[in-house]
């Protein structure tokens, strides 16, 4: 390997620089990709962090709309159509959108929860589907369903729930294994 000697731009000294990144030839190539990809990870980052700030903020605009919406949908029901008198069709489109509202919050609380920890809380995610789903059967016109889409329904409901539970029982089954229950906790 040749021994290049070089001037140092900062002292003015010659110095033996051999061993410095980016002297040989070549290195220059390789030192401005290595540079530009660290910027544009870090361009990157925070375009991805603009952008879920900017869908937090749609999402909250939406979910407070919709409270707003709900609010208005509960008053009229209740004291302007028939005062105090709800009909069952009512009720349930009321606990209908009540669910739409809860399943906007806990969507929120999701992306939230991913934007500090970057970790996808699976356990919620399983939660909001669980609750879509509700959603669709309590809205669900049991007269005019076909009998076929009641059973996919009802094996989506029970899938969820089994995934929820091994979820769980994984998940206590983990802190039990760190945690053991007569461990000694330090003072």
């Amino acid at each position: 390997m040749p021994n290049y000697k070089g001037t140092d731009r900062v002292n003015g000294r010659v110095d033996n620089i051999a061993n410095t990144p980016g002297i040989f030839p070549g290195d220059y190539l390789s030192t401005a990709r290595t540079h530009f990809a660290m910027d544009a990870t870090t361009i990157l980052k925070k375009f991805e962090t603009i952008v879920y700030y900017i869908l937090i903020t749609l999402f909250a605009i939406i979910v407070a709309c919709s409270l707003g919406e709900l609010i208005y949908i509960v008053y009229e029901a209740l004291f302007v159509n028939s005062p105090l008198l709800l009909e069952n069709s009512e009720l349930l489109g009321i606990f209908g959108y009540f669910l739409l509202v809860l399943i906007g919050v806990e969507l929120l609380a999701t992306v939230v929860a991913y934007i500090n920890e970057k970790v996808i809380h699976v356990e919620v995610v399983i939660m909001i589907a669980i609750i879509a789903i509700a959603r669709s059967v309590i809205l669900l016109d049991t007269v005019n369903t076909d009998p076929m889409d009641m059973f996919g329904i009802a094996a989506i409901i029970i899938a969820l729930c089994a995934g929820y539970f091994l979820l769980r029982k994984g998940g206590l089954r983990q802190q039990r294994e760190y945690n053991p229950p007569n461990a000694r906790v330090p003072e």
